[in-house]
């Protein structure tokens, strides 16, 4: 039988094709792209990538909270970034981890060894600590990635260094998600395996585990195994032992276990929502925009279809939609805090921001905001298409809250 050389899985990797291929339908307005230039414009950026000896052109960094988020600049680092990641994830096997399933597992399990604790924390300033050199030390060794892929890893990594004296994975642009899970493969694989683990779930650096250890044992397990430097945030560590009556709140969810299991919201992210709220009711004071206040409201309140152009199947938007592992009678609840919680805006008396809305709104625009209800569950808003300009104009006044 004769013998055949396994054939190169990435022969001409980031020609005209690959570039073109990473391309998006939300890059046309984004980039303000022409399909009629769209072959030309491919090829272009291939050849600047070989030409260049896989260089990273430019990154920029904004602060959005606590940590720094990077962008890429150009449409040119845009793709290849793409293609580079698509490459990795390719050659890495990076599993896709779904919040919804992992919630759907975990409250599983959490009904199934009902004398078992819960451990549940989080890694310290993850993105920012790894070391971003070093991860890519150890994929030079690996047969199955491009050598074009390893040089594109160090033009980033040399231009967040000299640019931005920043060491980690860069929040912000795509291939830092599937370095992150490449990075904790060993302790994912060393806790799916350990005896007296029941589930372990890690979703980014969320991590949370039944077991049948003390605590202090399996915080011990993990710190062992967590690849240095790496730490955990003690701050959001939960211990939770039966029949304690302590909610344990991951990935969004509050989930109580006794005296019964129930799964709501997060009191976080309803916080978040009411922040939502209230930051639409200002920015109208500003703009003077009813109707895109009213659009805000209707988004927030309720379900959402939307034909977005660009997309093959509708999208669904709504708490419902966002945290579909809740129980019914939680989430109600939770619906209607935030019911209270607008129309108690509404009507406040003393709140300034009530009375300059009462003062700016003619009769007809107050009754309009007092009849929406975010208990309105089975009505659907917005079942037509819109364009990602209007879906962006009417989320950009909470983009980082």
């Amino acid at each position: 039988m004769p013998f055949h050389a396994l054939k190169n899985p990435y022969p001409i990797s980031y020609s005209p094709d690959d570039i073109r291929h990473m391309i998006r339908p939300a890059d046309f307005w984004l980039r303000a792209l022409s399909p009629s230039t769209l072959a030309a414009d491919s090829e272009a950026i291939s050849i600047e990538f070989h030409s260049t000896n896989s260089a990273v052109k430019d990154i920029q960094q904004r602060v959005a909270g606590p940590k720094p988020v990077f962008t890429a600049c150009s449409l040119y680092d845009v793709l290849c970034l793409r293609h580079t990641d698509r490459i990795l994830r390719s050659a890495l096997l990076t599993p896709i981890a779904y919040r919804a399933d992992e919630i759907r597992q975990l409250v599983a399990s959490i009904r199934g060894e009902t004398n078992a604790s819960i451990y549940r924390t989080d890694i310290q300033s993850f993105f920012e600590t790894i070391n971003f050199h070093a991860l890519i030390s150890s994929l030079e060794s690996r047969k199955n990635l491009p050598n074009r892929t390893i040089l594109h890893l160090k033009s980033l990594s040399e231009i967040l260094r000299t640019k931005w004296n920043f060491f980690g994975l860069p929040r912000g642009i795509n291939i830092s998600s599937t370095l992150a899970q490449y990075a904790l493969r060993h302790l994912d694989l060393f806790l799916l395996r350990a005896e007296g683990i029941c589930f372990y779930s890690r979703y980014v650096d969320d991590i949370c585990i039944i077991h049948e250890h003390d605590h202090a044992s399996i915080e011990k397990l993990i710190i062992d195994n967590l690849p240095k430097p790496l730490t955990l945030n003690t701050t959001k560590t939960q211990h939770i032992s039966p029949p304690s009556t302590q909610p344990l709140n991951y990935l969004g969810y509050c989930i109580t276990t006794s005296p019964t299991l129930s799964v709501g919201i997060s009191p976080r992210k309803i916080a978040k929502y009411k922040l939502r709220i209230t930051l639409s009711l200002k920015n109208y004071l500003k703009t003077s925009d009813f109707a895109l206040l009213l659009r805000r409201l209707e988004f927030l309140s309720g379900r959402t279809r939307m034909t977005v152009r660009g997309r093959r199947t509708d999208i669904y938007v709504g708490l419902r939609d966002t945290y579909p592992e809740c129980s019914s009678d939680r989430i109600d609840q939770e619906i209607r805090s935030l019911d209270s919680f607008y129309h108690g805006i509404l009507r406040s008396k003393r709140y300034y921001l009530a009375k300059r809305l009462r003062a700016t709104l003619s009769t007809t625009e107050w009754g309009t905001l007092n009849s929406i209800s975010f208990q309105n569950r089975d009505r659907i808003r917005f079942a037509r298409t819109r364009t990602h300009e209007e879906l962006a104009k009417i989320t950009n006044v909470w983009k980082y809250a």
